[in-house]
């Protein structure tokens, strides 16, 4: 196992000689120093559970909870709900408020949902569109790309590849919403 680059990805995590197709793989690696270095004792401290995008082209994508069976590491679904958007493309937690955040990047939108203490996702409860356009044809308006919680969880930031910016979008942890994008974003460069 390796350790991650500048680009937080993990190069020896997956054997060269192994070629991953779509779907859900199961994965064993030692986290002990990972949660020494982060001082925390677990990815999510509520119940054992993946989430994971479903995209089928009509309308809005679907967020999927699964449950982990520990001695078996089979998955259980638990719920599947809306992601609030079409073209949904990636995830970030917050564990300390159960908020899920999702960057659609086909309705150019990020959205959070509630993790309820089963590990089942509730509605949607904030809904953010970003707006603006690109030089590149396929930039014809925007396409939220990430989401990613600032460190001081006071700021949900979005890379949005259609908009080329950095929406930066005020989070209440209190009531897992979005509510508001001040400071203005970021531009980034072309294309």
């Amino acid at each position: 196992m390796g350790s991650t680059n500048a680009d937080g990805r993990i190069p020896d995590f997956v054997p060269k000689d192994v070629t991953l197709t779509e779907g859900i793989y199961r994965m064993r690696f030692d986290v002990s120093a990972y949660f020494s270095e982060h001082k925390t004792k677990s990815f999510y401290p509520y119940i054992e559970v993946v989430f994971e995008l479903g995209n089928d082209g009509q309308g809005d994508a679907g967020v999927y909870s699964f449950a982990v069976d520990r001695p078996t590491g089979q998955l259980r679904l638990i719920n599947r709900t809306s992601a609030g958007g079409g073209g949904a493309t990636h995830l970030a937690i917050d564990a300390r408020s159960r908020t899920l955040f999702v960057a659609n990047f086909g309705a150019g939108s990020v959205t959070t949902l509630p993790i309820r203490a089963d590990g089942s996702l509730g509605a949607v409860t904030s809904v953010a569109r970003h707006g603006g356009s690109g030089p590149r044809p396929r930039q014809l308006g925007p396409h939220a790309h990430s989401v990613e919680l600032a460190p001081d969880r006071r700021f949900l930031l979005s890379a949005d590849l259609g908009a080329d910016r950095i929406f930066i979008h005020r989070f209440d942890a209190r009531s897992g919403r979005l509510t508001g994008d001040d400071p203005p974003p970021a531009v980034a460069a072309a294309g």
